[in-house]
């Protein structure tokens, strides 16, 4: 690897912390949680369905915020791609993970896609 290609990996690299910082505060700040508590908690399914909807609702949010930004400035770079993507890969993994969640039990999975779209409309 060469030294450029270092560089710019470790510019990455630092980029990437100071935006999953930045994103890590407004979902601390939208939720009052810590994202990376990993402390087993109970929930009743509809508490589940609220929390993923509000949770799907917030990233949306976020992704669509981006985009709208994005379209009106004309000095968009390579930071702000690198932001766009984290917030892609965040929705991914919180659809993915309330998809695996509560798909088992369709009432409660159309309950959670019937709140999230009163959610985001």
């Amino acid at each position: 690897m060469e030294q450029k290609d270092i560089c710019k990996l470790f510019s990455d690299t630092l980029w990437m912390c100071c935006i999953e910082d930045k994103l890590r505060d407004l979902y601390v700040k939208e939720f009052n949680v810590d994202p990376d508590d990993t402390g087993e908690s109970k929930f009743t399914p509809e508490e589940q369905i609220e929390r993923y909807a509000k949770n799907v609702a917030f990233w949306l949010n976020m992704l669509n915020q981006h985009i709208t930004e994005v379209k009106t400035n004309s000095n968009y770079d390579e930071i702000d791609k690198l932001e766009l993507f984290m917030i892609q890969h965040k929705l991914g993994c919180i659809k993915q993970r309330a998809d695996s969640r509560l798909k088992c039990d369709k009432e409660v999975y159309n309950k959670y896609l019937m709140r999230l779209k009163e959610l985001i409309l």
